[in-house]
């Protein structure tokens, strides 16, 4: 599955994401 380029700079970068970026993208 692609991964939006926001998600892959939080995942390099070592954050979490938060309940609400992960609604955004599973809507």
């Amino acid at each position: 599955m692609m991964l939006p380029q926001w998600i892959i700079e939080k995942k390099r970068d070592g954050q979490a994401l938060s309940e609400e970026e992960i609604r955004w993208f599973i809507e």
